[in-house]
């Protein structure tokens, strides 16, 4: 079998076949006869000798280079390999990132379910983002569709649904991500009050008031059960997170792996707030701090119901809850933390990540170029410090 196989894969016209129409003279078509990597005969027609020929030397190279696709394979529908890339991601990707996955191919990619992979083009993938741009979605948007088509179609040329992954090119085509539509700003500590100070009393008013002075993200927050409460250290932890899946809040894990079990020290008088919730709504070990009468705390509501109207009242109508976070890492920057304190406590992956996006905003302020000044030549002396001096400082601190 192997000295056969071997010997279908060189081009010869032996392999090229004439089709005849039913005259019996007119040719029809030229086949070309050839074996699979599997050792399967197949055909393929093409309407003049010269296409055969050229079609024959190419397929013999893929043939024997391993990237030989068979026909079946590349007319499976882009709705099944579709699934079967979600399914894959599931192992190790977080359930609200598999359900943007989800949101991306029923919204945006559902016209494609019933297509087959191999008929998917760069045209189709660029009148995609075309699509994106016209419904005037921001940039963030974008890239997630684009993320999306892509992972699929590489995903099926790493499993031999398609020889070459047409949506490869049109990555430098995007948006760049500088030119986002949304830039984080940062409020000052009298602004982020008033805010608070108009969200209604209790959990809603704590929520808010740990917002600001933790910088935890939303889920974070959510997620803050009381034995994350340190009352004698004056300090909370991150331990897991609350998720919103399509209105079904189930807990899940952090952000980043340097977001879980993060500590993050907070006022006295912020404590004493939140022990008196604590001790007032009778809460245990094991219940979250804000959920209320409900199992967990459902920030889109919160978010709907009381912190838009509160900003509105405050005078700053559309400000996002996410700004308290920039406004938290902002300030403690401007207090003069050491930026990699700072960025231990938001849980961030770099010092960069929190000097370049969070801490940055009071333009206004001339006492913040100093600041920048001051935490750049810091993280720079540290960088260029010996890898051992560095250990050593580490440990100490």
């Amino acid at each position: 079998m192997s000295k056969q196989r071997g010997a279908n894969l060189v081009p010869n016209e032996r392999s090229i076949r004439k089709r005849f129409k039913d005259d019996g003279k007119t040719v029809r078509a030229y086949e070309v006869r050839y074996r699979d990597p599997d050792g399967k005969l197949r055909g393929k027609c093409f309407k003049t000798l010269d296409d055969a020929r050229e079609w024959q030397k190419r397929n013999a190279v893929e043939v024997m280079d391993g990237k030989f696709i068979a026909p079946e394979r590349s007319r499976t529908t882009w709705a099944q390999v579709a699934g079967e890339w979600v399914k894959a991601k599931s192992v190790n990707r977080r359930a609200r990132t598999i359900r943007g996955y989800e949101n991306v191919l029923g919204n945006w990619l559902a016209g494609w379910d019933s297509r087959a992979i191999g008929d998917i083009a760069t045209a189709d993938v660029r009148a995609v983002i075309g699509r994106v741009r016209a419904k005037g979605r921001a940039v963030g948007t974008e890239h997630h569709v684009f993320d999306a088509m892509n992972g699929v179609l590489k995903y099926a040329v790493r499993n031999k649904y398609i020889r070459e992954n047409p949506a490869q090119v049109v990555r430098e085509e995007l948006r760049g991500m500088a030119d986002k539509d949304y830039v984080g700003t940062a409020l000052t500590t009298d602004q982020a009050m008033s805010i608070i100070e108009a969200l209604p009393l209790g959990r809603f008013h704590l929520y808010g008031l740990l917002g600001l002075w933790t910088g935890f993200r939303a889920g974070e927050l959510a997620g803050l059960r009381v034995r994350n409460v340190d009352t004698e250290r004056n300090v909370v932890q991150v331990e897991e997170t609350i998720q919103d899946l399509g209105g079904r809040l189930t807990p899940g894990t952090t952000k980043t792996r340097k977001s879980k079990g993060r500590r993050v020290p907070i006022p006295a008088g912020v404590m004493a707030e939140v022990v008196a919730h604590i001790e007032g709504e009778g809460l245990e070990s094991d219940d979250y701090v804000f959920a209320g009468d409900s199992e967990m705390f459902s920030h889109t509501n919160f978010y709907k119901r009381q912190w838009k109207p509160a900003c509105a009242a405050a005078g700053l109508p559309g400000t996002r809850f996410h700004t308290l976070r920039h406004t938290f890492v902002s300030l403690r920057a401007r207090e003069g933390v050491e930026p990699h304190v700072l960025a231990a406590w938001a849980g961030h992956s770099t010092i960069t990540v929190t000097m370049n996006i969070y801490s940055h905003i009071y333009d206004e302020d001339p006492k913040d170029r100093a600041v920048v000044d001051r935490i750049y030549e810091e993280a720079a002396r540290r960088a260029s410090q010996p890898p051992a001096l560095r250990v050593v400082e580490v440990k100490a601190s």
